[in-house]
């Protein structure tokens, strides 16, 4: 039986002697005339604890002038604009202890939550959800401990590269007396105290070429690519084998005082030769400007402190948890956008559509000037240089 529940999330309160003001976050709050308390005590009875016949019988015992169709009437606008919680126990998908534990993310998610259902309902995609990291680094080991904070139980990550004491400014799955470990079974260990539901699946493995990849983010939901080695070249091979299995993907990396992610949805959003495509129609000389930065091949040391790192991949396991519970469109999506360390300031570096001229995802699958640059086979056999 349905029983009303106002959003605890949301204060009701007099602003003056007869407005009543709900709620108080900005993009949520409406004032309502309540000249007799009625209102007041109307939400008041709405604790989840009364069936709406038992509210009206309260409601018109002390207001006998209101009648039944106008107090079932008011409840279902509380409804419709979005104040109330579905509390249908029939609808609850949730076990015990994942109700208690992500209850946070779920009163978050009640904010957005469409009428008349319950938000537990996000919550049970994201913890269905199976997703694959490429990279065990800085990125990935932040982007693991938030998609635990998210609830995420499915997690294959990959990685060849072994715990160094340098890691440990930012890396913070990892310990002193993780040295010398494979990160990925450092990674495992420290996720089986903190989250004994999440189920990792480890693959050590270095990605050196294109035909490795497909078969590793076999059967995801989503790929997370948080290495950017060998350079420019990873990116795409990432792009070109979620193109071909119809799974999105989200990218990010750091450039000392500013970092920069972008999402790719195949058939929604141009992919990542769509964009140096876009590029080479844009920018005078681009296909140059790739050349150059291929042939130097310039990889610098690592600049990442472990507060910059924090920002970004907390805003990429924004776009994630986005696109899980498809709340909303992840603001990347088909775009590059950077965030400044200094100011906080997040800019759109490009933006772009599905090229039909693209060979990867295009609809004439042709051959492309630029994107042949990166298919010489001296860039293909690159390795990659440990930071």
């Amino acid at each position: 039986m349905y029983k009303p529940k106002y959003n605890p999330i949301y204060s009701f309160r007099y602003i003056s002697k007869n407005l009543l003001r709900l709620g108080n976050s900005p993009d949520k709050v409406v004032e309502i005339e309540d000249e007799n308390g009625s209102i007041y005590m109307l939400l008041s009875l709405m604790d989840g604890n009364r069936e709406i016949s038992q509210i009206i019988d309260q409601v018109c015992l002390h207001y006998p002038d209101i009648s039944e169709a106008e107090i079932k009437a008011a409840v279902e606008e509380f409804n419709n604009l979005g104040f109330l919680l579905h509390t249908d126990q029939n609808q609850h998908i949730l076990g015990p202890n994942e109700q208690e534990r992500f209850k946070g993310n779920v009163n978050y998610m009640s904010h957005f939550c469409p009428p008349n259902m319950d938000p537990s309902h996000f919550q049970k995609k994201i913890s269905n959800a199976k997703i694959t990291i490429i990279g065990m680094g800085a990125f990935g080991c932040s982007l693991l401990f938030n998609l635990a904070g998210l609830g995420v139980r499915n997690v294959r990550i990959i990685d060849f590269d072994t715990v160094d004491l340098s890691n440990l400014n930012r890396q913070m799955l990892f310990n002193e007396q993780d040295i010398g470990r494979l990160k990925i079974d450092a990674a495992q260990d420290f996720m089986s105290a903190f989250y004994s539901s999440m189920k990792i699946e480890t693959i050590n493995q270095k990605i050196d070429q294109y035909t490795l990849i497909e078969p590793l983010i076999e059967g995801s939901d989503l790929v997370i690519l948080a290495a950017d080695q060998p350079f420019l070249l990873l990116q795409r091979w990432v792009n070109e084998a979620c193109v071909n299995k119809s799974i999105p993907f989200i990218a990010g990396g750091i450039n000392i005082t500013m970092g920069q992610f972008n999402t790719i949805i195949p058939g929604e959003s141009g992919c990542i030769d769509c964009m140096h495509i876009h590029n080479f129609k844009e920018t005078e000389d681009y296909a140059v400007i790739v050349h150059r930065v291929l042939e130097e091949n310039f990889i610098p040391p690592n600049t990442a402190t472990s507060p910059n790192l924090m920002m970004i991949t907390g805003i990429i396991a924004s776009e994630v948890f986005k696109f899980l519970t498809e709340l909303e469109k992840p603001q990347s999506l088909g775009k590059l956008l950077r965030f400044d360390f200094m100011n906080y300031e997040t800019t759109k570096i490009r933006e772009w559509e599905i090229q039909d001229d693209c060979p990867t995802c295009g609809s004439l699958s042709s051959e492309h000037e630029v994107i042949n640059l990166f298919q010489k086979e001296h860039y293909i056999k690159r390795d990659v240089v440990p930071r």
